[in-house]
Formats: structure tokens, sequence, C-alpha cells
């Protein structure tokens, strides 16, 4: 795969970029959704709604699962977890890593769209967000409800977005779809469903929506990080919710407009991109800016991030993905935006490899 420039569309490839290498590719229907990935198999969504294994080492298909059907194409990836791979739609379906057979299917009585936006699991549970301000646990054992914990009272609808687990700790974010169109940030206990603490998320102008952006909540050290829709970034102590700072607005966003900044950890530098079509990396512990990279190619770079340690892989509007270093913002490698296939889904990596899924079928890129 090629390198796309980073300044106005010119096809040379900026200085410090190089080609993106292809391992293998496997021919298959088109897929919106990214794929997951363990010590030897990476498992992608096909456009028929099946799992299909591969083996990381050569692109062989190991097995392909029965079809999920169509619901709504509201999560990101799949997830693996404790020998099973997950398939979230508005329920969430698990197949057995070995051979693709469905092992349960979680469909939620009370309607929550357990599989909404991104899942996260530890050692006994996986956790999923909703359209109707709930969080749901599973218990990856059986498939069964262990809790759901409605995070706003709100009548309306309400996204609880990508619900994430660390300790045991669940944090998610969360935003009001009804005027004034606000939300907040909660930590939930991961056992029992608690609210440990709830924070408001209101917006920095009252012409600006409040509350989470979409898989915008992460965890570095002591502190939760958030980004919200106005544009700013906010950061709390994860044991108690007290605000430790607030990254302002981009510079040259105009007034009135929202930018739900994507988010992402790349060592010890937070990662957030922009409509600006622009990423920055603000220093973790004060929230100050220590770069920022304009990629007026790329456009809007409002999708979610990727953290691969201390870097990170982004996914620009033309549909190609670049691998950048956090502390720095340099770019490592960059896929071509004309020739190459158009990267329809979040990538998933290994030690070795990053894994696309394309128009054109699965692809293995160096990583």
């Amino acid at each position: 795969m090629g390198c796309d420039s980073v300044t106005g569309g010119s096809r040379t490839p900026p200085a410090d970029a190089t080609f993106a290498r292809a391992l293998w590719r496997v021919p298959a229907p088109v897929a919106w959704l990214g794929p997951a990935v363990d010590d030897s198999t990476v498992y992608f969504a096909n456009a028929l709604h099946q799992v299909q294994a591969v083996r990381t080492s050569d692109g062989r298909t190991r097995w392909i699962s029965s079809s999920v059907g169509i619901q709504f194409d509201i999560a990101l990836a799949l997830h693996v977890a404790k020998g099973l791979v997950l398939y979230p739609q508005y329920d969430i379906y698990a197949f057995d890593v070995g051979t693709g057979a469905l092992v349960w299917t979680f469909a939620d009585s009370a309607h929550t769209a357990g599989g909404f936006s991104r899942l996260s699991s530890d050692a006994s549970r996986v956790y999923g967000g909703s359209a109707s301000g709930v969080v749901v646990a599973v218990r990856l054992l059986d498939g069964t409800l262990a809790w759901r914990t409605k995070v706003s009272a709100d009548t309306g609808q309400v996204n609880v977005y990508s619900p994430l687990v660390s300790g045991n700790t669940v944090y998610a974010g969360y935003l009001k779809y009804s005027p004034p169109f606000t939300g907040g940030l909660v930590a939930l206990d991961a056992s029992t469903g608690a609210v440990r603490w709830s924070q408001d998320l209101p917006p920095v102008s009252p012409n600006l929506w409040g509350g989470a952006a979409f898989d915008a909540v992460k965890v570095w050290q002591d502190l939760v990080v958030v980004s919200c829709q106005d544009g700013t970034v906010r950061a709390f102590r994860s044991d108690s919710g007290t605000a430790v700072w607030t990254s302002p607005r981009p510079s040259g966003l105009a007034a009135g407009v929202n930018d739900p900044r994507p988010l992402a950890v790349a060592g010890d530098v937070l990662v957030v991109g922009s409509d600006l079509t622009m990423v920055q990396g603000l220093d973790a512990r004060t929230g100050a800016l220590v770069w920022t990279r304009n990629i007026p190619a790329g456009g809007s770079l409002n999708y979610p991030i990727v953290s691969m340690g201390d870097t990170f892989l982004l996914r620009y509007t033309s549909l190609q993905v670049a691998r950048l270093v956090g502390g720095t913002g340099s770019i490592l490698w960059q896929t071509l935006s004309v020739s190459e296939p158009e990267i329809l889904a979040l990538p998933a990596f290994d030690s070795t490899q990053v894994y696309v899924a394309t128009g054109a079928g699965f692809f293995a890129l160096r990583r």
C-alpha cells in the first residue's frame, strides 16, 4: 500500500513518513465493523454480518461464522474476550474463537442495545453502552445480564458511549439528545454497577453542546479523561471525580461550532483529533498543548483513534490510515488515498502487524 501526503493533496510522502507495506490480503465483501485480534487469529466482520477468522501468519481463513442478521450498524469493532469473539450490533453475539460456533446471544429485555458503540471487558464480564441511558454488564460465561445501571434520569434519548473498564471501575461518557444537549461522565462499580461518582459536562458556552464525545473516555495513570462535544478535553481524578484540568477548544474553531474530538493515549501524551483537519498532542498530566499536526489532505480527523503504546493509528476522512508517534506527532507511515482501497473500519493490531478492513477485502500491514 502507498503513502499519502499531508500537505495540499500532493502525492509526495512527507519527509517523516514511509510506505505502508501489505503482507497479505483476503478478498471479502465490504465490512464497516473493525476487526479484533488474539495471539494467532484476526477476526473480521464481513458485509454478510458474519465473523471471518483469519490466521495472522499467512491470511488463511480458519472459519466463517453464521450471520448475525441485519440490525443496526451502531458499533465500532469486534471484541475478543475469554475465548470468545463478540459481535456487537443492537444485541451482542458471542462466537467460539476456535470453531466459530455461536455460544450465546445477549438480547436485553429492556431493549437497551448492549452492543452500542465499543465493548470493554475484564476477566468475567463485558460492558456495553446504549442509546437509552444505561450501561450493561454481561457475564462472559453464559451471556446473562450481571447488572444494568441507568446513568441519567433524562427520559429522552441518552447515548452512553463505549464504557471503559479499568481495575474494578467502569467509566462511561454520555450525551442527552434533547435540549439543552448536555451530558456527563460516570464511574460505576464493575462488580455491582453502583455509581461511585458522576460529573456533569456542561458546555463552555450556551450555544454549544455539552456531554461526552463518541468513544472518548480514556484512563491515564490516576486520571480519567473525556473529550466533550464542545471541543474541550477534561481530566478528573479517577477515584473521586475531582476535576484536575480542562484543555480549551482548538484555536480557530468558529463560535457556536461543536468539535467532538476523538481521544487516545500514546505514552504520556493524549492524542486528540479535530474537525479542523489537525491532530494534537496534550500533556496527559496537565492538559498543556505539546504539538499540533495539520493534515489537510486527510480532511476531518473525527474518527476514533487507536492507541499503540507510544504511537497511535489515525483514520482520515479520505478513509486511509496513518501511524504516528505520540510524543512528536511525526508520521511513521500512511496508506495511499487514491489508488489503494479505502479503509472502512477501525484498525486493529498485534505486536507485528496492523489489520484493516477495506473495500477490497481484509489486509495485514507491517506494523
